[in-house]
């Protein structure tokens, strides 16, 4: 991981200064060495079985509290 802050103030007259900044984020990838690294949530089951024939999208009016 590579970070970078430059961050410098630049008075525009003597009632206005600006402070302005810049960050700079470089995350490589997690690899092994022998390209084995696995990742799974114990909660989620591996085969999600498919949902029954009358299951019917929820709608945007079905949620009250949403003003549409």
């Amino acid at each position: 991981m590579h970070f970078t802050y430059l961050q410098d103030d630049i008075r525009v007259n003597d009632k206005l200064t600006a402070n302005i900044g810049l960050r700079y984020e470089y995350a490589s990838p997690m690899t092994e060495a022998s390209n084995a690294l696995t990742w799974r949530c114990r909660n989620i089951p591996a085969h999600t079985p498919p949902l029954p024939a009358n299951f019917v999208k929820p709608s945007i009016m079905d949620y009250p509290f949403i003003d549409g």
